[in-house]
């Protein structure tokens, strides 16, 4: 008898096993930067728009937020300490904020690498560049840098003084960034960790390109497209820039594309009902669905990710 107490306690407990492993997984949430009350803090939300929470609620400004790959921290930008915005991390739930990076310009825009080893940023800071006859310090405009995930070893990947670079996105590999170019015109760079040159996506559109954001399987990007006309309208192409749809081919504003961690479906800004609020489609751009309705300002959302 009790060999059958025993070989039934077994088979409960490896039934229980696999419910157990579910109930530890976070539900799916979404982060944004919303501005409410004049002023702008990090949100978080579930998948339908309800259990909006305030995570920064502070008088300063905060916004641009990046999940870890994990989803245990965020990284966001902030101006909390005066001075110009930095760079500074949380727990998802809002405590332990520490400032990461500590520089003489703008820290902003921060994305956390697949591999969670390191965050890239956009940043002002002036830099040494080595030049015939001696050293020169570059008074910056905005570049792409790469630093550790604690703060440490920053490391400037844009070129050169001519370079104005924004929104990195990092391919699933963590070996590339892609980034919004403003040298000469609006495109977007691919661009190789550890080579000295990127490789434009867009030169040849007649869009200019913003905000990329690249697919879970690395297969394609998704971005905002401006034409000349002003009108902003949400694409995806291929990772190496060809077979270009326009989505969401909307007279209103959308912003801000970022993928679901299974790659069906995109998150978008649009003011297609009065105020920049976040909205879900299928990645083929069909079935668009409202998530936030209320009179806030939200932009950059961002689905937490997979986490195994």
């Amino acid at each position: 008898m009790w060999r059958r107490i025993a070989m039934l306690t077994v088979l409960i407990i490896v039934a229980l096993i696999p419910l157990a492993g579910c109930q530890r997984q976070p539900p799916a949430r979404i982060l944004m930067e919303c501005e409410h009350d004049g002023n702008s803090d990090i949100f978080v939300m579930q998948t339908d728009g309800s259990g909006l929470v305030n995570l920064t609620d502070h008088p300063a400004w905060d916004g641009t937020p990046a999940w870890s790959p994990d989803g245990t921290r965020i990284a966001f930008t902030s101006d909390r300490d005066g001075g110009n915005p930095q760079i500074y991390a949380m727990n998802a739930d809002g405590s332990d904020v520490v400032r990461l990076t500590v520089s003489d310009g703008i820290d902003m825009m921060p994305a956390w690498s697949p591999d969670g080893q390191k965050i890239a940023f956009v940043s002002t800071r002036p830099y040494t560049l080595t030049v015939e006859g001696g050293q020169l310090i570059v008074d910056a405009g905005p570049e792409i840098w790469v630093m550790d995930a604690d703060g440490g070893n920053p490391t400037r990947i844009t070129g050169g003084q001519e370079d104005l670079a924004l929104y990195p996105t990092w391919s699933p590999d963590s070996r590339r960034l892609v980034y919004m170019n403003l040298s000469d015109r609006i495109d977007l760079i691919v661009h190789v960790l550890d080579e000295e040159f990127g490789q434009s996506l867009t030169t040849d559109a007649t869009f200019d390109s913003w905000s990329p954001a690249w697919s879970p399987d690395g297969r394609r990007l998704a971005f905002m497209a401006e034409q000349e006309d002003g009108n902003k309208d949400i694409y995806v192409m291929d990772s190496d820039g060809s077979n270009r749809k326009n989505l969401t081919n909307s007279p209103t504003a959308e912003a801000d594309p970022a993928w679901s961690p299974d790659g069906q479906k995109i998150l978008f800004i649009s003011d297609r009902d009065g105020h920049a609020q976040v909205y879900m489609m299928d990645a083929d751009g069909s079935n668009v669905t409202r998530i936030t309705d209320d009179e806030y300002e939200y932009a950059r959302p961002v689905w937490s990710p997979a986490v195994r």
